[in-house]
């Protein structure tokens, strides 16, 4: 018989790990921003949209 203790534990961490890996990305992208560093396929995306 399992403990009650254990999905706990289980979602406990899951959520945890989700949590820190999710903030690491928006802390990389936020670091992007404040740099005015953009990414180079999106302005091509942009440019070749808006060119007829």
């Amino acid at each position: 018989m399992r403990s009650a203790a254990t999905p706990f534990l289980t979602g406990f961490i899951l959520s945890l790990a989700l949590i820190v890996t999710i903030g690491a990305q928006n802390a990389y992208v936020l670091r992007q921003g404040l740099r005015r560093e953009t990414w180079v396929w999106w302005r091509r995306c942009v440019h070749c949209s808006t060119r007829h």
